[in-house]
């Protein structure tokens, strides 16, 4: 479940990665003027119901569409994500479902970390899975900010709940679950997943394409606040932010180190508390060299010498990569030279 308005651009990734759930519905904001209506429809486990707003984005109105529309679905779990959050279990390899038929819990908080593009990524293709083309972030999840992005994004159905403004807390049982406030043991008591193992993983796509970031921060999101968002507060990071702010924080998360390779880092921070224990061999040099090879195939040297100059930088005792990346360099000298 999730409220989409001009969302062209992630509208593919967000489906792609989301095409395991038996039905996306998709509350789409009347005033979309751009083509994600026809990207959507291109699948078949979509459902569009029409949102219109009377003054622009209204926080207050589009989480009561949510709890709304939440009490119509009859499945086993609901899901509710904005457009640039993608969830996973502790290891990317393994089906979400298959995390929630395991543990069985009644509201799952889901650890979305802060996501960025790094100056090796190269550009973004819908075709290929989230965790391969955005690894990098912020390691340091200790942040108060940063609390606001451990979600109760996964309930069961037919429950008595509902989400507060942002989707960053809920109400269950008379309790209000929000990561940064509430009693642990309290939660325990409700069926809801506190443990590590419990728990999810997910990536918040905060800044993963400087022009798509500026056009959505900027023309979709400021641009568009309603009066009553402006007056409350709601959605506040939108209301002051300006070009500047964006190329600023583009240009600072370069250099940010990988936070997901095949399960998600323990980093220190609070998701050290939380995440699985068991280490798992991340094969990240295997997956980058395949990598490297289809563009090699594809005549895409200079592609393939990205991603091994990662692949060798993260990985430099891995012979094959190391190997491969001086043949494609001595390969690309003597292209130069012809």
């Amino acid at each position: 479940m999730t409220m989409w308005y001009n969302e062209e651009f992630l509208a593919p990734f967000f489906l792609n990665h989301y095409a395991w759930v038996d039905k996306i519905h998709i509350l789409l904001d009347a005033d979309t003027n751009d083509n994600t209506e026809q990207i959507i429809r291109k699948y078949d486990n979509t459902e569009i119901e029409y949102f219109k707003f009377p003054d622009m984005m209204d926080d207050l109105l589009k989480v009561d569409a949510f709890n709304n529309k939440y009490k119509t679905i009859d499945a086993d779990y609901v899901i509710l994500v904005d457009s640039d959050e993608f969830i996973f279990s502790n290891i990317i390899s393994k089906p979400v479902r298959s995390h929630i038929n395991e543990t069985c819990k009644d509201v799952y908080f889901v650890n979305l970390w802060q996501v960025y593009k790094h100056e090796t990524d190269l550009p973004l293709d819908p075709s290929l899975p989230i965790a391969i083309q955005r690894r990098h972030g912020l390691p340091d999840l200790q942040h108060r900010e940063y609390f606001y992005y451990i979600k109760p994004a996964v309930v069961r159905s037919g429950k008595d709940l509902s989400w507060g403004v942002g989707n960053h807390e809920l109400t269950y049982e008379r309790t209000k679950l929000q990561w940064w406030t509430s009693d642990i043991q309290a939660m325990k008591g409700l069926n809801v997943s506190t443990e590590k193992h419990e728990m999810l993983q997910g990536a918040h796509w905060r800044i993963v394409d400087l022009y798509q970031a500026l056009k959505r921060k900027i023309n979709n999101r400021k641009q568009r606040q309603s009066q009553v968002n402006l007056t409350n507060g709601l959605s506040g990071h939108y209301h002051n932010i300006t070009y500047h702010d964006i190329v600023n924080e583009y240009y600072d998360n370069l250099q940010n180190p990988i936070v997901i390779e095949n399960k998600f880092y323990d980093y220190l921070g609070h998701t050290n508390k939380y995440l699985c224990d068991s280490l798992v061999d991340t094969g990240f040099a295997d997956e980058m060299h395949e990598m490297a090879i289809d563009f090699i195939f594809k005549g895409q040297i200079r592609n393939a010498i990205v991603i091994l100059k990662k692949a060798v930088h993260y990985e430099p005792n891995n012979k094959k990569n190391t190997i491969l990346l001086k043949e494609c360099l001595e390969y690309l000298e003597c292209l130069q030279r012809l």
